[in-house]
């Protein structure tokens, strides 16, 4: 896991707040996650897309079941299975370790092998 991330201790950025509004309904906040997500994308903020990444990933992974296909269809495969690999990956090791990573991108995340993945999350 340390190589992936590619551990910074000197550098500690503050964690960006969930843009998630529980008052939302679930496509408004798969909506404004993802505009958050592009928007730090195009800015080149690494750490930020992966923050919102896991935002997405969690909102997600926690909506109800019979919500989850409308909304999934709202994004690409691609961001769809970046953002839930990235909730997985940073829920088991902590969402600090998102601040100190230092090359690790969404598209890293995207592309890793099931098994590397599997390994992990598990």
């Amino acid at each position: 896991m340390t190589e992936l991330l590619g551990h910074n201790n000197n550098l500690i950025s503050n964690t960006i707040t969930s843009p998630n509004d529980l008052l939302q309904n679930y496509h408004t906040q798969i909506a404004v996650a993802h505009q958050y997500l592009h928007q730090s994308k195009r800015m080149g903020n690494r750490k930020a897309v992966l923050w919102y990444a896991y935002y997405l990933g969690e909102i997600l992974e926690n909506m109800p079941p019979e919500e989850r296909p409308s909304c999934s269809k709202q994004l690409s495969r691609y961001y769809n299975t970046a953002a839930v690999r990235t909730y997985y990956i940073f829920r088991k090791w902590g969402t600090a370790q998102i601040n100190q990573t230092t090359k690790l991108t969404l598209s890293m995340v995207y592309e890793l092998k099931v098994r590397d993945y599997q390994t992990i999350v598990n």
